[in-house]
């Protein structure tokens, strides 16, 4: 039992880390841009004495929306549970049976039945702090004809509800939910700033008789905008890949885990089985909430609770890593020369403007690093193990495939790339995509590392092991402005009579 409980512990910290880590990337991501948005509106206001004050304003006005729609989230939820009407299970076995399984869980769960009588479903919940099993009246009928498959369903739900699947699944939605709210807004407020720029270009130039330009249509304002807006539903898609990743990940576990309770194979499923085209397997990936029964008998038979190597969860969390050390570096500025005279100048007048993006990225950074290393030592197979590191060459094409799709949707690389072409982008973004290559290749070594010393580790090496790559991109990024040319100094009133550059 020792191992289930190790098994239900790294998925509760999963669980914690997942939350965590949308956390701090949706509440960044809405506050840099909304509170850009913000900015010109707040002046005047008493947040304009503040350094940064649009950034707190926008941080305010998140957390905010956040309580709002979290409370109204578990309302909902106590709504659903009451439709579901739950009622007392009248079958004493049963209810003996769901206690004794609980309890090897370490929980002690309440037995009760719900539903129409052809209820197919056994369904757990948190009620504060009591944990509630429903079972459905054809489940019931299950227990009766075929005890393995009900025992192996109750054990499946049981470790979800053990892992505490629906806190971290409503923290998750709440800030997807608000991440939508102020994308929506920035969208919104962007979209009629450059419509309402365009007509007023046009109404001021009108009579000077400018050459046309693109800049001065409402039409390319609004491409404008579009093009703002593909750039977030790029990185919404990845939220959603890392949302399946995880939600097939789980379901992968919980069977692992009910197979050594149990010790019970996973159920054949009666349905017939037709052979699949590509696309068709790939959206079904996306839309079904469970992964394919084929994938989840081999994780089990092989002994392995967790995918060996899961593709959408690797490349997911290294775009999303490489797209917050772009977006610590765009807090600053959008090309290399302008990061570093801001660096130098503000770290002297302002230096906790300059130390909290950068404090808040290398939170997510980590998070993101010890998800993927979790995720790598609970997929490493048993058995013997070679001398060379594991699935190097396979961590090392997730990293770059997630890297080269951050710098494809980058606003920063985009504005380069539009103004200068692509000749452009390396002068700019040289700090950029150096951090990021370095990342992917930090990333990848530390990956096949706790792939090929899972079993060798304990559980705080394998907390200690993320730091590797945040400390090798911290190397880097120090190594960066050193290499970087020193800015001028700032100019005075002096200066301004023999220097050039002021």
């Amino acid at each position: 039992m020792d191992n289930e409980l190790t098994l239900l512990s790294r998925w509760q910290r999963e669980n914690k880390l997942r939350a965590r880590s949308v956390s701090v990337l949706a509440f960044s991501i809405a506050t840099l841009y909304f509170g850009t948005e913000m900015y010109q509106p707040l002046r005047g206001t008493w947040f304009e004495g503040i350094s940064n004050g649009h950034l707190l304003f926008a941080a305010l006005v998140y957390w905010m929306v956040f309580a709002l729609v979290f409370r109204a989230d578990a309302a909902w939820s106590l709504i659903k549970l009451r439709r579901i009407a739950p009622r007392r299970l009248y079958s004493q076995g049963v209810r003996k049976h769901v206690t004794n399984c609980g309890l090897r869980f370490g929980i002690k769960p309440i037995a009760l039945g719900f539903g129409s009588p052809h209820e197919k479903r056994i369904l757990c919940y948190w009620v504060g702090k009591k944990p509630v099993v429903l079972i459905g009246p054809w489940s019931l009928s299950v227990w009766a004809t075929a005890p393995e498959q009900f025992e192996f369903s109750l054990a499946h739900e049981l470790a979800h509800l053990t892992a505490r699947d629906d806190k971290s699944d409503r923290i998750v939605n709440c800030h997807h939910i608000c991440f939508g709210i102020f994308m929506a807004a920035v969208l919104s407020i962007s979209l009629y700033g450059y419509i309402a720029n365009a007509i007023e270009w046009n109404r001021l130039t009108a009579a000077s008789k400018v050459v046309y330009s693109r800049h001065n249509t409402a039409l390319f304002a609004f491409f404008d905008s579009l093009i703002l807006l593909a750039l977030f539903l790029f990185a919404t898609l990845f939220l959603t890949f890392e949302r399946v990743a995880t939600r097939h990940g789980r379901e992968i576990a919980a069977d692992g885990v009910a197979a050594q309770v149990t010790g019970k194979a996973l159920p054949r499923s009666k349905e017939q089985t037709r052979k699949k085209r590509w696309w068709d397997r790939a959206v079904r990936a996306l839309l079904l909430r469970h992964p394919d029964q084929s994938q989840r008998r081999r994780a089990v038979q092989a002994g392995n609770p967790f995918v060996s190597a899961n593709r959408i969860l690797f490349v997911s969390q290294a775009f999303l890593a490489s797209y917050f050390i772009d977006l610590s570096l765009q807090v600053l500025s959008f090309d290399a020369r302008h990061r570093a005279s801001i660096a130098a100048w503000g770290w002297r007048d302002r230096p906790l403007s300059i130390f909290a993006p950068f404090l808040i990225a290398a939170l997510f950074y980590y998070n993101s690093s010890r998800l993927m290393v979790n995720a790598a030592s609970l997929s490493a197979y048993p058995g013997k193990r070679k001398a060379s590191l594991l699935h190097f060459k396979d961590y090392l094409a997730y990293t770059l495939t997630g890297a080269v799709l951050m710098a494809v949707s980058s606003q920063s690389v985009w504005y380069i790339v539009r103004g200068s072409g692509l000749g452009g982008l390396w002068p700019a973004q040289w700090d950029m995509l150096s951090i990021v290559l370095i990342s992917s290749l930090a990333l990848a070594f530390t990956l096949s590392t706790a792939t090929t010393v899972a079993g060798k580790l304990p559980s705080v090496a394998l907390r200690i092991l993320p730091l590797m790559p945040l400390l090798v991109v911290c190397t880097a990024a120090v190594s960066v402005m050193i290499n970087t040319p020193p800015p001028p100094r700032p100019c005075t009133m002096e200066d301004i009579n023999w220097r050039t550059d002021c």
